[in-house]
């Protein structure tokens, strides 16, 4: 079955766990950034978004050796002063599970099952046992039909860019 996913990580997270996000990583999973202390960075100025990405990407650094070069704005906010104050594409998701507000394995699994498609790009929180439930239900179940799971990078480079990646903002 195996694959890999995108794990969007908070700073202030990432140096919280840093051994996780080695692990994470060094699975073969790919790192993307949400901000340091997950703030809506449209309420932000451009120096204050640099500064929420910067410092993710370096906590990133100090736990695993890479850093980050995609982001995924918190609560999808995202204007002209956030694309421009740094230079990395950003991310949301095709498929809002609402994992982060049902907390129910039953309601994550059919948002998931009803999302899929060719490209889907899943938001779910490794914060809940519940997502996890429903992962791992769901999981076995798209492999048998077929699907394959990717990272960001992934999905880019087989569908010909990051632009072509559902989820992408332009």
């Amino acid at each position: 079955m195996g694959g890999h996913g995108t794990f969007f990580v908070v700073g202030e997270r990432a140096e919280e766990y840093p051994d996780l996000i080695k692990v994470i990583y060094e699975s073969g999973n790919q790192l993307g950034n949400h901000t340091y202390s997950h703030p809506k960075l449209t309420s932000l100025g451009s120096t204050s978004v640099a500064r929420e990405i910067n410092s993710t990407s370096n906590a990133v650094y100090n736990a695993c050796g890479t850093y980050t070069y995609i982001a995924r704005p918190p609560y999808g906010a995202i204007n002209s002063v956030v694309k421009t104050a740094v230079n990395i594409p950003f991310f949301n998701w095709s498929v809002d599970t609402l994992d982060w507000k049902y907390r129910n394995a039953d309601y994550v699994y059919n948002q998931i099952m009803n999302g899929a498609e060719d490209g889907a790009v899943i938001l779910l929180h490794d914060l809940y046992a519940s997502s996890a439930a429903a992962v791992e239900r769901a999981v076995p179940e798209l492999a048998a039909k077929g699907y394959v799971f990717v990272t960001i990078d992934e999905m880019a480079q087989l569908k010909g860019g990051y632009d072509k990646v559902l989820g992408y903002v332009k």
